[in-house]
């Protein structure tokens, strides 16, 4: 492979990995929009939705509902008093979310000792509902779809891998006159990391295989690391796992040996599995491994038509010994397969001349001239 292609080969394949970033605003729902508006990559998610127990109603440019007569934030989750919204972090990806803001929140309660509350609270896939606070909400009346009106800014610092529900649940002292409140923008700041980060990969050629390293400069929730290879210009294969160190907060570097590269460029990845099976890819290295050809000595040379061939073939390969006249014509053939460090064998040839030996082990092949004398 020429280094033009090779450069091509390896842009491609950096094109096919995942990248790392990390956003400010994670996503934003518009005033009266319940569809997302996604600002950060490497995280999804779905509509604002109102829980059972509530009913969707118009309110000028907010979201509202009404039937909110539940006493407190508790009995609101168990009947359905709440809206809620799910954020969905991509495989393998973590998320530290830092803040939730939800502006311009209002009810349609009058008197002042029957102010309507909402509460703010989480959950982390199939676990429990997590609170996070509570306030009071301002009370319009009749304005309640015209006039404007304050919000919360919530510092919430939660991180995640899995997907996370948010409630805004709404609940107060008058249950025999259900509510109806209202929300405007809702905010989630944050960013995504990966669980392990990378701070480098290397491979170098180690004898007659390839040695590979990297160091990483955290790790959350690591169960491992993957070795893969570029396998027949088609296919990504692994050969390989190594152990993660879990949790850790320190630089950790880890080593291991392909000890069958291929001939030419060799191409490599880590797949970082997590503990709960998500992952991501390191970047893709190059490696360069042309096998060192073994020596092959052919003594005396001139001979009087007797020669030696001598060579190292530890590894059992066949090794074919093929000899030619200066015509093309084969004057001496031979094969065997041995497992012997110390290769020897002895060729003769009767008619004076120059010939050509050839020596073929796997995949090397070697050439020389030899000259056979007057007996």
């Amino acid at each position: 492979m020429n280094k033009y292609n090779f450069i091509l080969r390896y842009i491609l394949l950096l094109f096919l990995l995942p990248t790392t970033t990390v956003g400010q605003i994670v996503v934003q729902y518009p005033q009266g929009d319940h569809t997302a508006d996604i600002l950060a990559p490497n995280i999804s998610a779905s509509v604002i939705a109102p829980n059972n127990g509530i009913n969707e109603v118009a309110c000028g440019t907010y979201i509202s509902a009404e039937n909110f007569d539940q006493s407190s934030w508790q009995d609101a989750l168990t009947n359905g008093g709440y809206w809620e919204f799910t954020l969905t972090p991509d495989s393998g990806y973590e998320f530290n979310l830092t803040k939730l803001t939800v502006l311009r929140v209002a009810s349609d309660r009058t008197d002042p000792e029957e102010l309507e509350k909402r509460a703010y609270l989480y959950k982390i896939g199939t676990d429990p509902w997590i609170f996070l606070a509570s306030y009071n909400t301002t009370n319009l009346g009749d304005n309640l779809c015209v006039n404007s009106s304050s919000g919360t800014v919530l510092n919430t610092n939660i991180t995640t891998t899995e997907a996370i529900t948010f409630a805004l649940v709404y609940y107060g002292n008058n249950t025999t006159d259900p509510a109806q409140t209202r929300f405007g923008q809702i905010t989630v700041e944050g960013g995504s990391t990966l669980p392990v980060q990378f701070i480098d990969f290397n491979g170098r050629r180690n004898s007659e295989e390839i040695f590979l390293s990297w160091t990483t400069g955290s790790e959350v929730y690591n169960d491992g690391f993957e070795l893969q290879k570029f396998v027949d210009g088609s296919d990504w294969r692994a050969f390989g796992f190594v152990k993660g160190k879990g949790t850790s907060n320190i630089s950790n570097t880890y080593h291991f040996n392909d000890t069958d590269p291929v001939s030419g460029i060799n191409y490599y990845r880590i797949k970082q599995i997590d503990d709960d099976g998500a992952y991501v890819y390191s970047d893709v290295i190059a490696v360069e491994f042309y096998p060192v050809k073994r020596d092959v000595l052919i003594f005396p040379n001139p001979s009087n038509g007797v020669f030696n061939l001598q060579t190292d073939n530890s590894s059992s390969e066949k090794v074919v010994i093929h000899v030619t006249d200066y015509l093309g014509r084969t004057v001496w053939w031979k094969e065997w397969t041995e497992n012997n460090t110390f290769f020897m064998k002895e060729i003769e040839i009767k008619e004076k001349g120059t010939y050509i030996v050839v020596v073929q082990m796997g995949d090397e092949i070697h050439v020389e001239k030899v000259v056979v004398l007057d007996k």
